[in-house]
């Protein structure tokens, strides 16, 4: 798979998912802007990334932020680019009992997984129409089909995530702009820290997960590569679980 002409956008890029797909399509020849709130581990993730400095640029973003963002897309129209290729893998999961959780961290849970997805996929579309297509793909979960006990927020905003990605897929084809979701299980990320350091927890994931083991960050970087290739441009609206196949068995 080849990106060497193409210019793509990766939020949540300082680490796990967000920074493996970064590193992904860099490392197959496209630009790739970086965003994130924390400005140090970006600035350390882009040197992970491309040591040379020639592939990416990283811009701290605080995407909760409509005016944030919308600053972030100009600083990107100065270099005189159109984006080919977005993926919004930014997302954050408090964990407390829905009777417990606070109406700020539900707010802010909404915002960052699903609100700033929306104004972001939004304020792409004008590139990519410029393009005449491009590639938008957004980091879901299993959690945004199944409940999970002490994830209210998390799970309601991947559900809305994955609602989002059939809608706009639906309203953006005209313009050839593919638009699809991927849905992660339980990956080695520090959202899972806590699962992989607790004996009991860890064991359960592993035994309700077919594939015996909790997934990498490269086992979705992958799919985020194909999904942003040509090999999948009859592929929209689609949501693709990586999860071991842990959705297949719950019923």
């Amino acid at each position: 798979m080849e990106f060497s002409s193409k210019f793509a956008l990766v939020t949540g890029a300082s680490r796990g998912i967000g920074k493996a797909i970064a590193k992904a399509l860099c490392d197959n020849g496209a630009f790739v802007y970086l965003v994130s709130r924390d400005a140090k581990t970006l600035s350390q993730s882009a040197m992970d990334i491309d040591p040379t400095g020639k592939r990416v640029k990283a811009i701290p973003c605080d995407i909760t932020s409509n005016t944030n963002i919308k600053e972030l897309f100009k600083r990107i129209e100065a270099d005189e680019v159109y984006l080919d290729i977005l993926v919004n893998a930014a997302g954050i999961a408090p964990a407390s009992c829905a009777e417990d959780t606070p109406y700020d961290e539900w707010k802010d849970t909404l915002n960052t997984n699903l609100g700033a997805v929306f104004s972001l996929c939004q304020n792409a579309f004008l590139s990519m129409k410029h393009n005449c297509g491009g590639k938008i793909i957004n980091i879901a979960s299993i959690l945004g089909n199944y409940g999970a006990s002490g994830l209210s927020a998390y799970c309601a905003s991947k559900g809305g995530v994955i609602a989002l990605t059939k809608q706009l897929a639906t309203e953006w084809a005209r313009y050839n702009i593919n638009v699809n979701a991927i849905a992660p299980g339980y990956i080695l990320t520090d959202m899972t820290k806590g699962l992989q350091n607790d004996p009991i927890l860890n064991q359960k994931v592993i035994n309700r997960t077919p594939l015996g083991r909790f997934g990498k960050v490269e086992d979705v970087a992958n799919t985020a590569l194909f999904l942003a290739c040509n090999s999948s441009d009859f592929i929209t609206g689609a949501v693709i679980p990586v999860d071991g196949g842990m959705s297949a068995t719950l019923v």
